[in-house]
């Protein structure tokens, strides 16, 4: 079993290599190859890149596209969609994903900057639910490196009294963990103290 530490150290490895991946897939395939077509990625990259940034973003590339090709037209004018210049660096920054969100979900914008890149029958099936991506990447996250368990991440320390639903239902479904029950708990750890 892995300690605290080592836990620590391989969710690290893996957020930065989850993160490292997403942005080598927005930088070469987003970026390079889809808005400038300065690059071309041979089908099954390109397709690894796709599948990739919808796993980790949820992110239409039609729409990431007509965000940024729109940004150029418009760049640090009225129109750009994130310009630190009209709009402030710190809302650019901590406002980023809304501000995207919001000239993506206008259609006209997409349609005009992005005619280029057809809405395909996998788009229909499965790349424009975002949520989906999400939702089955980090279903896999999880599948590869196992559900949240309280007795990995908790410290070892002989005082504390771990919730676990595992050990007290024999699950690992967490809301089986109701206030009622963490109450019971205390009582019993009040009663083994004095």
């Amino acid at each position: 079993m892995l300690d605290l530490v080592q836990l620590t150290f391989l969710s690290l490895v893996v957020g930065l290599s989850v993160t490292m991946l997403t942005n080598l897939g927005t930088t070469i395939y987003l970026h390079r190859s889809l808005a400038h077509k300065s690059l071309t990625l041979k089908t099954p990259l390109a397709f690894l890149c796709r599948l990739g940034l919808w796993l980790s973003t949820g992110i239409r590339p039609r729409q990431w596209v007509a965000v940024h090709r729109k940004h150029h037209v418009f760049t640090d004018q009225e129109g750009d969609p994130h310009s630190p210049v009209l709009l402030g660096w710190k809302k650019v920054q901590f406002m980023n994903v809304a501000l995207y969100r919001r000239t993506a979900n206008d259609a006209s914008t997409v349609a005009r900057y992005a005619k280029d890149i057809p809405r395909t029958k996998i788009d229909r099936l499965l790349f424009d639910h975002a949520l989906l991506g999400l939702a089955l990447g980090l279903g896999s996250l999880i599948a590869i490196f196992g559900p949240t368990c309280a007795d990995k991440f908790a410290p070892k320390v002989d005082k504390i009294k771990i919730l676990s639903s595992q050990k007290l239902f024999n699950s690992k479904n967490i809301d089986l963990i109701t206030p009622r029950i963490i109450i019971e708990q205390i009582d019993l750890l009040e009663k083994e103290i004095i």
